[in-house]
């Protein structure tokens, strides 16, 4: 079995819920019992957007959280740069206050 991702996922929820829209036109046209097939298709054509949507959302979220780890990766590099250079100003400052 392959891995399903959040953009297939997404794909397939979408694919359903436009399967299910297309089958409630037709089945508006039966009487009594198309009718209540209708609506078991309108609610699972509904769930499915639904679903879809929030797995979107997570898509988003999972994009920002991905975008704020390396601008933290990144600020993280520059801080032990910026300590690199604190320490190798400080030794200097110590040398030259040692020669005199």
């Amino acid at each position: 079995m392959s891995k399903l991702t959040l953009d297939d996922a997404i794909k397939h929820c979408l694919e359903v819920a436009e399967d299910n829209e297309r089958a409630i036109d037709c089945l508006d046209l039966w009487e009594e019992e198309g009718q209540e097939q209708a609506n078991m298709c309108r609610e699972c054509a509904a769930d499915h957007r639904q679903l879809a949507e929030l797995l979107m959302e997570l898509k988003d979220l999972r994009a920002e959280q991905n975008d704020q780890y390396v601008f933290i990766h990144e600020l993280m590099s520059e801080l032990k740069e910026a300590k690199r250079l604190l320490k190798a100003a400080v030794e200097d400052l110590n040398a030259t206050v040692a020669e005199v």
